[in-house]
């Protein structure tokens, strides 16, 4: 009987520390402020550098910044895949090259020494491969070896000669279309 009153005690005080715990209420509530505040620059003083260098190239081109990868890309008719999806849906882009009518010309990269990071690999490889996929040319720059004005002209030139992302190869007696993801039948 001893037991059976301590063991309902027991339940009882657990009870009521559940029932008066202080709540923190619904963190994500509308009628409550986030803890959230503005960052001092969308980006970094090297980023800022190459965006300059950027536009100063490029007078031609509109460049916008931290674009998100899904902005860019689409899935082929009937092949949505959200594994696929899940995958891609949280990566940005630095830098986006596109014409004055926002044809995607190239993808920009700035990589500083977070890139050795494991995570930050991963998440580069397949922001890369994605954009492989699409055909969108993808252009990463070191921010130890930024370059000048002339090899940014020279690096966009050559990323616009082959925006369909496909290539072209000899294989046995017959011409096969290879895009960036994988052989295909012509």
């Amino acid at each position: 009987m001893k037991l059976v009153l301590l063991v309902l005690a027991a339940l009882a005080l657990t009870a009521a520390a559940v029932i008066l715990k202080p709540r923190r209420g619904n963190l994500g509530a509308l009628d409550t402020p986030w803890p959230l505040e503005r960052k001092p620059t969308l980006l970094t003083a090297p980023e800022q550098a190459l965006l300059r260098r950027l536009e100063e190239a490029l007078p031609n081109y509109r460049v916008l910044t931290q674009v998100q990868l899904l902005q860019t890309v689409r899935f082929r008719r009937r092949s949505r895949d959200w594994r696929i999806l899940n995958r891609i849906s949280q990566l940005s882009i630095d830098f986006l090259v596109v014409t004055p009518e926002t044809a995607i010309v190239a993808a920009i990269e700035l990589n500083d020494a977070t890139h050795i990071d494991k995570q930050r690999r991963d998440a580069d490889a397949r922001k890369a491969h994605a954009l492989k996929c699409a055909g969108i040319p993808l252009l990463v720059w070191s921010v130890r070896e930024m370059p000048d004005v002339e090899a940014i002209r020279a690096a966009i030139a050559a990323a616009s000669g082959g925006i369909d992302g496909c290539h072209h190869h000899h294989a046995g007696a017959g011409m096969v279309r290879q895009d960036r993801c994988g052989p295909q039948a012509d």
